[in-house]
């Protein structure tokens, strides 16, 4: 387990807290976060975070720091706030350790920006071994390059280089060591694209040509990168400007988010049942957005940063975040992409497709911004506008693997809109094409519902399921488009039990198991099952496992609860043939006959407590 930081602060701000004066005022970056709206209160640090107003949360920690009751997070705001006012005594209140204890993550950084180099590398070098791999070698790569000490930095990045795993996972992990690579790969990719950049102002263009190739299989969308590799191709200089003491220290921040919202985060989303309805890691917020005010011109973090709000419906905060990114910012178009999402979210389709068409323009020459604006456009119904872009990002496709994903974009965007034979044409030419897990997924999702694409459908899901027997992933995906028929229903119900037993969490698992349960006419589990399946989605709600609440309350002669599931199902961005049903049962109701009630199959599952588990 990752020691938790935030406390190292509290115990090195304790020998100096009653010697110095705090300052009078936060910084001028902290102020700009304020909203403008009054009166600012909120429920706890993960509240004003979801709002992005750095400035109460600074303040709060000034008046708790006055009355002798600043807590650890107190503590860490107001040491990096110290750092940002380039207030120094300050800083080393907050900062200091006192003897025997915990040295601080971030005053290495700040000794840098005073131009003390050899007191940074110390500092850090003190604190190497309580942080885990590869933190330490990375902060000392970090702290070089921000000193202009290239070849030091360079040689450091290769050691790094000898210990880092290259390529990206191919497919779900299988193990808890592929997990953890899954975990760190966007570290990974920082780490290759910093080597990068220093071998790229040594002027070792080849060789920074090498790590940005590296770096663009984990990343092989990112505006920033592209760009950089261009520079390298034409022999330039790079287009970013070198690391400073400040944005070292956000490159910092960054990666202990990374590591805070893999550790804290996941660790949360484990310990509950349902969805978070707030920020799985406030820490990792916290040093995100700290992160954007050492280094406003790293878009891409900011993007990030505004996007953990957005998952939690912090939209005000996110909107706020995403306005400080320009319109002649290279990150122009995915900020538009951020804001339609938002705007789809509030319901509001002309701003959504307002935004769309911004990053459509914006980002007029790269597929991946293209095919999201399209996701969009048929979202908020502009689907003759969604399918000329698509049609766009075609072409734009130059390698294999995209156009497979174009493709695949443009088959679901076709089932979307209800013409099954052209969605499933374009499924096929994607899998021609390339053969990875998520061209192979997208196929059957399009084909398992064509009447005649069925069978192969269920062949290729046999044949991604032999794979890799234990995926639940692979379990649903077969499942699912086998209860899709009569003859496939047994078998599906058995491989949906399986999947619910390695994985009772995972809401589509849980939604086609319980569908299989109404096929069979058994409504009091498939309303279990289902009602389950839809408090797992949150605040993203799913218009398939609404559909299907509402058909089975309609069984159990609850028509109120019907007719509201299928409203709900509605606002849920459903398909042109599912909202054309959804509109005839809540006008009707269901017309068509019950499934005919039988006993299900009998399922053995070993070592796992179920509703079902008997001898077969």
């Amino acid at each position: 387990m990752i020691r938790n930081w935030i406390a190292a602060a509290a115990i090195a701000a304790a020998a100096l807290m009653a010697a110095v004066p705090a300052a009078a005022e936060n910084s001028v970056a902290v102020r700009q976060t304020a909203p403008a709206v009054s009166p600012r209160t909120y429920e706890g640090l993960a509240a004003a975070l979801t709002a992005a107003d750095l400035d109460q949360i600074v303040t709060d920690a000034r008046a708790s720091d006055a009355t002798g009751e600043a807590s650890a997070t107190d503590l860490t705001v107001l040491l990096l706030d110290a750092i940002l006012a380039g207030d120094e005594r300050a800083v080393r209140r907050y900062a200091s350790a006192g003897e025997g204890r915990a040295p601080n993550l971030f005053s290495p950084f700040d000794a840098l920006g005073q131009g003390r180099f050899e007191r940074a590398l110390t500092e850090l070098q003190d604190i190497a071994g309580r942080l885990p791999a590869p933190l330490p070698d990375f902060g000392t790569a970090l702290m070089l390059e921000a000193a202009g000490r290239f070849e030091d930095a360079a040689l450091v990045y290769r050691i790094l280089e000898q210990d880092l795993v290259v390529e990206p996972l191919d497919g779900e992990p299988r193990s808890a060591d592929e997990l953890e690579r899954l975990l760190g790969e966007a570290r990974t990719a920082t780490i290759l694209f910093r080597a990068g950049q220093v071998q790229h102002r040594l002027g070792a263009y080849d060789e920074a040509r090498r790590f940005y190739a590296l770096a663009r299989a984990f990343t092989p969308q990112s505006a920033r990168l592209a760009s950089e590799e261009e520079a390298a191709v034409r022999r330039r200089p790079p287009t970013r400007q070198a690391l400073t003491a400040d944005t070292a220290l956000a490159q910092w921040l960054f990666v202990l988010a990374d590591f805070a919202n893999n550790t804290e985060g996941l660790a949360r989303i484990f310990a509950s049942d349902v969805p978070l309805e707030t920020l799985a890691s406030p820490t990792a917020a916290l040093y995100f957005q700290f992160g954007v005010l050492f280094d406003p011109g790293a878009e891409e973090y900011v993007i990030a940063a505004a996007s953990q709000l957005a998952d939690v419906r912090g939209f005000e905060g996110a909107d706020r975040i995403l306005s400080r990114i320009g319109d002649r910012s290279p990150f122009m178009a995915e900020a538009a992409l951020s804001r339609a999402g938002i705007a789809l979210e509030r319901r509001d389709d002309a701003a959504a497709r307002r935004f769309a068409q911004s990053a459509a323009r914006a980002g007029q020459d790269r597929w991946a911004v293209l095919a999201g604006a399209a996701d969009v456009l048929i979202k908020a119904g502009a689907d003759r506008e969604a399918q000329r872009t698509l049609d766009r990002a075609l072409t734009l496709s130059a390698t294999a693997e995209d156009r497979a994903r174009v493709l695949s974009l443009r088959a679901l965007a076709w089932r979307h809109l209800g013409d099954l034979d052209r969605a499933v044409a374009d499924a096929r030419e994607a899998m021609a094409t390339d053969r990875s897990d998520e061209t192979r997924f997208a196929a059957i999702a399009v084909m398992m519902e064509h009447p005649v694409a069925w069978a192969d459908a269920v062949a290729e899901a046999r044949s991604m399921l032999s794979a890799n027997p234990d995926s639940v992933l692979r379990l649903n995906a077969l499942g699912y488009t086998l209860i899709q028929r009569p003859e496939g229903l047994e078998e599906g119900f058995r491989l949906l039990w399986r999947g619910y037993a390695l994985n009772d969490r995972n809401d589509a698992l849980v939604d086609s198991l319980g569908w299989a349960y109404y096929l069979y006419g058994q409504f009091d589990e498939a309303l279990d099952l289902i009602e389950r399946a839809n408090a797992l989605t949150g605040d993203d709600p799913n218009a398939e496992i609404l559909d299907h609440l509402g058909d089975v309350r309609w069984r159990m002669s609850d028509p109120e609860g019907a007719r509201e599931a299928w409203r709900q199902a509605l606002q849920a961005w459903p398909d042109a043939p599912r909202r054309r049903s959804l509109e005839q049962k809540l006008s009707q109701g269901l017309t068509s006959p019950a499934p005919e009630t039988r006993e299900p199959p009998t399922v053995v599952l070993p070592n796992r407590d179920s509703r079902r588990q008997e001898e077969t």
